[in-house]
């Protein structure tokens, strides 16, 4: 290319200034300033996807002065599909050619920033991509080394007449580069083009300018080329210019050449190339010689244009992911802005310009939040955009940065990641934190995805509780945080103090990190205990001593290496009494001054029969003296939260000072909402407890009413108190019968009456006489009630069903009582069907009234008791609302009639017959018959060994035989009952092979047929299965993480003796002597699977204890406790 256009009088090298003989110089790595693009080209990468070549180019319409194309090699989709890499503007990262400047300081070479682009590109579009050029051989001479990288549309490089160099072409990932440096691998592109424009020479053949070009998979030149094609050397091709050129003739866009430019072109395509090998030199002669390039097949889809074409405007220069190009689509005209100027502020879905499509006016609205930061201001209405625009961007927005978060209050603390720790490519995925949630030093709060789509973790850097988080969405780039911290962290809060509890744990020594407990909440401690333990800054243990005695109430939750800085006072655990359970109004509470010697009656257990004054007196039990409270010791829970009680169940038992036992039982029905979780066996309660309510009672709750139910509600003026059920579950009830009775406080009854004709699907079982329907329901529904259940013909025994014309119909009135006879077409019932909607179904008459006929001669026996008024398909399942019996045939008489006279005839014959001699032989000689051996008795199959035990499979019934218990079945404690889910060693799954949605249907020798009583389904299993053996709880344990011996051990007690370290995974610290696991587990182990849990790979602490907690709950207590 001949450079009078390009040069200036500091082009030549001998007049810019040089850097001293004494610099030290020193290569640099190569800086990359820019954000990388999240998204990737499949021409660029090893790892993309196979794409057809793409040119994106090809498909503008042409301007007037267009007078040619040449689409070639691919056919007509070649340009279309084959990707390119496109240069930045301002893309010139490093530029220091065989280390001759301009930029000596960095390293050798030339780098320039470009973006994939083009149909073929994928999922990777818009991937950044760095072109490293190196040089690599030749005896190159710069004429003006500052003028190396890029002009224009071009990449370029310009050398001396007489000089060469041999330049080795790569490719690399910008972000990988940012990330890696100098480590970072070179890219496999799966398509690439490589397009050389204006070979030419000086006059006389001078400077005669030549590319040499290898590894390609074909090159292409013009037919009319102006290019000489040979073999060069290394196996390359070598182009050679043959014209006299000027400045005036350069190209200035890869993708609109006159047809002199693109007679001085050569385009050669590569596929699976990492490296490309380029020679470009110039022959003897005066001046220098510009070399231009582009990554893309110019040659094959530029555009023939006449000479002055007018190019398309330079693209819009951006910046992903902070700057957001709105780009339009194929085959649209510009019409106009909307408002929309550099500076201006818009929100997501602000309309920015308005274009003319194929399907009308649309309209282009900012997909984010922020600032326009530029826009191709030199459009006019009507412009063609394929034409005018090169990539299809109109306007840049500039995304708004987030605002840091503050940090204002007493040791609050940014939680990072912070800079260098997260790859700022990479895009937000979610928070695995929530604001008021505690978190740990190394913890994750959050998750990314990389530029590759890998996801990544981050960590918090501050242990404490999450103060704020970064209002980040799915999709969010992370560079929106500008200082790259998403979160704060508070110091950890300290605990509540009050009248009854106070500080027990100060640690007042600085640098001290917290290391482990030594008391449980409920111990008793009394002053200078130790309590825990810490580390100072070298390691060293330091105890940690209760500062005041009392029962523990309360311990920070905070994980070993917590620095005591980072709680709130510095306090690690308070003393005093429990707080008090809860109690709202309307709930129970369960006092502990009411206790009774165990088997007495209390307030519950017993009042059927009773009357309201002995009812009274059952409830006002005399409290325990002071005396007595004092010396009440609690034993244990027999409930827990969330079960339902009814009057009279046991919450809870004690033992008095001389070991004698008492109780507290329901004194109402009920949800328990609350319990005392911290109690312990052996406590005083007296002495542990502000108050005296062990437990509170709350409502039942509401039955399950479904749009096909109708509720039977107690009035609610008034205390009305339950008395009796007048109706059960499965009753067949009609719109006002008498379902319950309740009573006044003055003795006078009140019944509570259906609300529908149906079934009784539900009601309320715990409720009990006496109880006080407002106080122990939340809405007062007690019972509810279904559509009446189908009645059927049964044509055998000659029943007919009465069928209406639809579920539809709307039901008047009955013409017959059961019991009536009526003959076939005799009128049953009258409906009404409701008008047919237009364009819906026919109906018959619509909206007019329908007698439905009996379907023969017979007896009415039954007739559903519907409303009228109301739609059948809202009162009972099928459409046969009736009966009839059409009893015996008529040929069934006429037959008997015909066998009483055979009879007769045969009587007739014996009568009138002649008596026959009689021969009489003689006498037989009398032996006795030896007798018969009775026929064995058939041997009984033995029956199989256990429980039998049968389930519905989807009407299948699988019959299993349990030998030991629990069955480690969850379910939803109602009956009948279903099989929800199984525990983590569950008898049931593993042995019996039972499966998640069986119904039991059978326990032994008894059918449940559906038996609704939980309770009572429950009790029967416990019963049969007390005396089984217990199933063992298998824990696997190997002495190394990746040691492949396993060893298995069987636990059948709890505790099981064994102590273990507070980190995931869960190792051996410590067994216990004479404790199950004595003997046969070793310190230092790991345990690696508990019950059908594989925990080897876990690394979460509580989610394993909480495997092993729930693996041993089912196991015998032995009573022992291990220190």
């Amino acid at each position: 290319m001949s450079s009078r256009i390009l040069i200036d009088n500091l082009d030549d090298a001998e007049l810019r200034p040089r850097p001293s003989r004494g610099w030290k110089r020193t290569i640099a790595a190569v800086v990359l300033g820019a954000v990388g693009l999240a998204a990737g080209c499949s021409l660029v990468a090893q790892r993309s996807h196979s794409h057809a070549p793409s040119m994106v180019q090809s498909t503008r319409e042409q301007p007037p002065q267009v007078i040619g194309r040449e689409e070639v090699v691919g056919g007509a989709d070649f340009c279309k599909k084959y990707p390119y890499l496109k240069y930045r503007p301002n893309g010139v990262v490093n530029n220091n050619l065989e280390k001759k400047g301009p930029e000596y300081t960095k390293s050798e070479g030339i780098v320039l920033e470009t973006v994939a682009v083009g149909g073929g590109a994928g999922d990777e579009f818009e991937q950044e991509v760095l072109i490293q050029v190196n040089a690599i051989g030749g005896d190159y001479v710069p004429f003006a080394s500052r003028l190396n990288g890029l002009q224009g549309h071009y990449g370029s490089i310009n050398l001396k007449s007489g000089s060469s160099v041999r330049l080795q072409f790569s490719f690399k990932d910008k972000a990988d580069a940012e990330s890696l440096g100098d480590k970072c691998p070179n890219l496999k592109m799966n398509q690439l083009a490589l397009t050389f424009f204006d070979l030419d020479e000086g006059k006389n053949h001078k400077s005669s300018e030549y590319v040499e070009i290898g590894g390609f998979d074909s090159y292409h030149v013009k037919d009319s080329t102006e290019v000489k094609v040979s073999d060069g050397s290394h196996g390359r091709k070598r182009f050679q210019a043959s014209t006299y050129g000027t400045g005036e003739d350069n190209p200035l866009d890869p993708m609109h050449l006159t047809p002199q430019q693109l007679n001085r072109a050569v385009t050669a395509l590569f596929s699976d190339v990492e490296k490309v090998d380029v020679e470009i030199g110039a022959g003897a002669g005066m001046g220098p010689r510009f070399f231009t390039f582009v990554a893309r097949p110019s040659l094959l889809c530029a555009a023939t244009v006449q000479e002055g074409y007018k190019p398309p405007l330079d693209d819009l220069p951006y910046e992903l992911p902070m700057q957001m190009p709105i780009k339009v689509a194929e085959k649209e005209k510009f019409k106009s802005w909307a408002g929309s100027t550099v500076g201006r502020k818009v929100a997501v879905g602000d309309v920015l310009f308005i274009t003319d499509a194929a399907d009308g006016e649309k309209s282009y609205k900012a997909p984010v939040a922020g600032t326009i930061h530029s826009i191709q201001s030199k459009l006019k209405v009507g412009e063609d955009l394929d034409t005018r625009l090169d990539d299809k961007t109109v306007c840049v927005i500039q995304r708004d940065y987030l605002a840091p978060l503050p940090t204002d209050t007493v040791g609050c603390v940014k939680g990072g990641p912070g800079h260098g720790d997260i790859d700022p490519h990479s895009h937000f995925v979610k928070y695995e934190k929530e604001v008021g949630e505690t978190i740990a030093e190394g913890e994750v709060f959050a998750t990314v995805k990389d530029h590759h789509q890998n996801e990544q973790s981050l960590k918090s850097k501050a242990y404490g509780v999450v103060k704020a988080r970064q209002d980040l969405h799915t999709g969010d780039p992370i560079m929106t945080v500008k200082d790259a911290n998403f979160i704060t962290v508070d110091p950890y809060p300290a605990l509540a103090t009050g009248p009854n509890t106070m500080k027990a744990a100060v640690v007042e020594q600085d640098g001290v990190a917290f290391d482990e407990y030594k008391v449980q909440v409920g111990d008793i401690i009394k002053h200078g205990d130790t309590v825990g333990t810490g580390k100072d800054k070298d390691g060293n243990s330091v105890p940690i001593k209760a500062s005041v005695g009392g029962i523990v109430t309360a311990r920070q939750d905070i994980e070993p290496g917590t620095p005591m800085s980072r709680v709130g006072d510095h306090n690690l655990l308070t003393t005093g009494k429990f707080a008090p359970c809860p109690r709202e109004e309307h709930q129970g509470a369960i006092l502990f001054s009411k206790a009774v010697p165990e088997g007495s009656h209390q307030a519950g257990t017993s009042i059927e029969g009773m009357s309201d004054a002995e009812v009274q007196a059952s409830q006002n039990h005399p409290a325990l003296s002071q005396a007595e409270k004092e010396g009440l010791m609690f034993e244990k829970y027999h409930v827990q939260k969330g079960d339902t009680v009814e009057d009279g169940t046991l919450i809870a038992t004690f033992k008095d000072k001389a070991g004698k036992k008492l109780e507290v039982r329901s004194h109402q029905p009920g949800v328990v909402k609350h319990l005392l979780d911290g109690l312990q066996e052996g406590m005083y309660v007296s002495k542990v407890m502000e108050d005296e309510n062990m437990a509170t009672i709350g409502r039942l709750p509401n039955l399950d009413v479904s749009r096909a139910e109708r509720g039977a509600f107690a009035p609610n003026s008034g205390s009305l108190h339950f008395d009796e059920w007048k109706a059960h579950v499965g009753d067949v009830v009609s719109k006002g019968d008498t379902v319950a009775v309740l009573k006044k406080d003055n003795g006078e009854t009140q019944v509570v009456k259906a609300a529908r004709s149906g079934e009784v699907t539900e009601r309320q079982e715990h409720l009990n006489p006496g109880d006080v329907v407002s106080e122990v329901t939340k809405d007062n529904d007690i019972l509810t009630v279904g559509k009446l259940p189908p009645i059927e013909g049964d044509p055998i025994h000659r029943v007919l069903g009465v069928e209406a014309p639809s579920m539809d119909a709307i039901f008047d009135h009955y013409a017959v009582k059961e019991g009536d006879k009526v003959h076939g077409g005799d009128t049953i019932a009258v409906v009404r069907m409701p008008p047919a909607v237009s364009g819906g179904s026919r109906r018959l008459q619509g909206g007019s009234l329908i007698n439905i006929p009996s379907p023969g001669t017979g007896t009415v026996t039954k007739l559903q008791p519907l409303e009228p008024g109301k739609r059948l398909g809202d009162q009972t399942l099928t459409p046969t609302i009736a009966t009839v019996d059409m009893g015996p045939p008529w040929w069934l008489l006429l037959l008997g009639a015909m066998v009483a006279l055979c009879c007769c005839f045969a009587c007739l014959f014996q009568v009138m017959k002649k008596p026959a001699p009689v021969y009489k032989p003689m006498p037989p000689v009398e032996t006795t018959p030896e007798p018969e051996p009775p026929a064995p008795e058939p041997v009984p199959e033995p029956k199989p060994e256990g429980l039998r035990l049968d389930f519905n499979d989807k009407g299948t019934i699988r019959t299993v035989y349990a030998k030991y218990r629990p069955l480690g079945i969850k379910h939803e404690f109602v009956a009948p009952i279903i099989v929800d889910d199984f525990t983590i060693n569950a008898y049931a799954e593993t042995e019996l092979g039972v499966k998640a949605g069986w119904k039991l249907v059978r326990i032994d020798e008894e059918e449940l047929n559906n038996n609704p009583n939980f309770d009572e389904v429950n009790d029967k299993i416990t019963h049969h299965m007390k005396d089984f053996p217990l199933w063992p709880l298998p824990i696997e344990f190997r002495k190394n993480v990746d040691d492949t011996e396993k060893r298995v051990v069987k636990f059948v007690e709890r505790p099981i003796g064994l102590e273990f370290t507070n980190l995931a995974p869960i190792q051996v610290g410590k067994v216990y002597e004479g404790s199950p696991a004595d003997q046969k587990v070793e310190v230092g182990w790991f345990i690696t699977k508990i019950g059908k849990a594989d925990v080897h790979s876990s690394h979460d602490f509580r989610e394993v204890m909480g495997n092993l907690k729930e693996g041993v709950q089912p196991l015998t207590d032995n009573g022992k406790k291990y220190t």
